[in-house]
Parts: C-alpha cells; sequence; structure tokens
C-alpha cells in the first residue's frame, strides 16, 4: 500500500484539499457574507471539484513518476517505485484510472456551477499534466511555467466556480453583494498569483537541486541551460521581485480593505513571514552552490508558501471578529 501512496504522493494531495478548504471557507465564503451575500456554489459541486481536483492531480503525479524514472534513478535512487514497487503497466493503469474519474468528476462540479462547458477545462488540465510529463518539463521554461500555472490553479478554480454559479442571479445583487463578489475574486486571484510566483521560483530551484541527474538524461531545464551561476541571479531577483509584488499589494489594496483596516497584526505577519523571508531568500540564492544550499531554498520557499496560504485564516479572523 506504502509505494501507491507515495506514487500518488498522498501529502501533496493533502495540500491540495486543504488549500482548496481553506479558500473556500476562510477567505471566499467570508468575504461574501461580510457583505451580506451567501455563496451560491453548492457543497455537493465543492466536494465534486475537490474530487477531481485530486484524482486529476495524482494521475498527473503518477504519469509524471512513470516517464521521470531514469533521472529519479539518478538524482533519488532509493525513492524510485516504477518497474521496482510498482510494475509499468499497473503505473499506466493506475494513472488513466485516476484521471478518467477525475474529469468525471470535474463535470458533474461543472453541473452544480451551471455550466457543462467547465468541464472541458478538467479535460485540458488532464491534456497539460500529460504534455507536461512526455514532452514539456525537458523543455527550457515551460516545464517550470506548468507546474506553476498548475499549482496557480488550485485557488483560481474555487472563485471561478463561484463566480460560475452566480452569474446567472448578477443582475439582481445590490452594490454592497457585487462588491463582494469582486473582492473575494480579488483575493483569490491574489492567492493564485503568489502561487504561481513562488513555485515558479521553487521549480527553479529544485532543477539547481537536481542538476546532476538532468545532464545525464537530457532534460534542458533553466538551470542546465543558464548554468548555476546565471539561475542563483535569476532566483535572486525573482525573490525580489515576488517580495516587493506581496508589499505592493499589501499596502496598496488589502490594508486599505475594512475588514482589514491596516491591522498591524496582518501587517507583521505579511512582512515577518512572506516578505523578509523571501529577501533572505534572494541573498542566500548568491552565496549558494551546493545541492545541500538548493534543498533548504527549496524547504523555506514552502514553508513560505504555507504562510501565504495560511493568511486566509487572518482575513477569516478580521471579519469574523469584527462582526
Amino acid at each position: 500500500m506504502q509505494p501507491y501512496l507515495k506514487l500518488i504522493r498522498w501529502k501533496n494531495l493533502i495540500i491540495i484539499l486543504g488549500t482548496m478548504l481553506i479558500m473556500r471557507y476562510f477567505v471566499l465564503i467570508p468575504i461574501l457574507q461580510n457583505y451580506g451575500l451567501d455563496y451560491y456554489f453548492a457543497d455537493t459541486g465543492f466536494i465534486f471539484l475537490c474530487l477531481s481536483a485530486l484524482l486529476i492531480a495524482a494521475g498527473g503525479n503518477v504519469i509524471n513518476d512513470y516517464f521521470d524514472r531514469k533521472t529519479d534513478y539518478i538524482n533519488r535512487p532509493d525513492s524510485v517505485i516504477v518497474g521496482f514497487s510498482v510494475k509499468r503497466r499497473i503505473v499506466i493503469a493506475i494513472h488513466l484510472i485516476l484521471s478518467i474519474f477525475g474529469v468525471i468528476a470535474g463535470f458533474i462540479a461543472s453541473y452544480y456551477a451551471g455550466s457543462l462547458k467547465y468541464g472541458l477545462f478538467f479535460i485540458l488540465i488532464f491534456y497539460v499534466l500529460w504534455k507536461y510529463s512526455t514532452y514539456l518539463k525537458k523543455t527550457v521554461f515551460f516545464g517550470n511555467f506548468t507546474v506553476a500555472l498548475m499549482i496557480a490553479l488550485i485557488p483560481a478554480i474555487v472563485g471561478i466556480s463561484e463566480c460560475l454559479a452566480i452569474k446567472n442571479t448578477i443582475g439582481e445583487l445590490s452594490v454592497a453583494e457585487l462588491k463582494s463578489v469582486k473582492i473575494s475574486t480579488s483575493f483569490l486571484l491574489g492567492f493564485a498569483v503568489f502561487a504561481f510566483i513562488y513555485n515558479f521560483i521553487r521549480e527553479i530551484v529544485k532543477d539547481m537541486e537536481d542538476i546532476e541527474g538532468d545532464l545525464k538524461t537530457g532534460v534542458k531545464s533553466i538551470a542546465v541551460k543558464l548554468g548555476i551561476k546565471n539561475s542563483n541571479y535569476l532566483v535572486a531577483v525573482l525573490c525580489i521581485i515576488a517580495a516587493s509584488s506581496v508589499a505592493v499589494a499589501y499596502h496598496i489594496y488589502v490594508s486599505k480593505l475594512s475588514f482589514i483596516k491596516n491591522d498591524i497584526f496582518s501587517t507583521l505577519y505579511v512582512w515577518c513571514l512572506i516578505i523578509v523571508p523571501s529577501i533572505f531568500l534572494a541573498i542566500k540564492s548568491l552565496l549558494s552552490s551546493k545541492k545541500q544550499h538548493y534543498t533548504y531554498m527549496s524547504k523555506l520557499l514552502k514553508i513560505i508558501m504555507i504562510f501565504g496560504i495560511m493568511y486566509s485564516f487572518i482575513i477569516s479572523f478580521m471579519i469574523y471578529g469584527n462582526s
């Protein structure tokens, strides 16, 4: 059982599920209710949306391990499952079963959102993940971009589903209720952009960590193409851009909202747990050269992303605490 759990990367699936639950119940719904509007996307539809995301992601993880077996055998020989603990034909079967049921669940979620065309979106995600495993991950930039984009879609689809469910009654909403839709959607988009930027940086760092295996297997990652030194510069620049973007978005938009009101705890949270660590990472990148350095940076980026998602609790507390 354990090899199969590792194959689908169950820990990552828990993070996906947790992120979707947090986005809905600690960001979307509190902001809507703060302005007197209830949610429209039914809980049943949301359950199928989560199920779709988990199944398609699990299928993507499985097929990625299938095509990444040679590289993983060089970089992490003790963790290779495909062809050892699980036969290759069984891996393919698991991928297809998970992905097909994931797409079906996506169409069911689309029905509850009031737009069956939305189901095509889940087919597209399935196709992109397949294309990533077979081709895109071996190309410069597009592999990293695809992974970051897929992760950014996790908070985004929560907002998309709600907007689709609410669109048929949009003309009946008051100004305050329309404002709640705009603000909640803006927050979810902000979380999506945050996830994209930091995951894109982390993908580059992971390429630097795994450069030995990529060189031997012909993977044309950014680290392979630019070299370690130039990749260090790139990561440093991206970290500064990320930190600056968070600072600008927070002080120009988020801190001005009525339920945040320049709260000192909220401000300290953003600066101490996201902005300052990002600047530290930029400096750390310029001083790094060994695999363990990039392993440390990858872990720190994951921690920053977790703190970024946990800002959702600040939003919820500000809304329900003030009310």
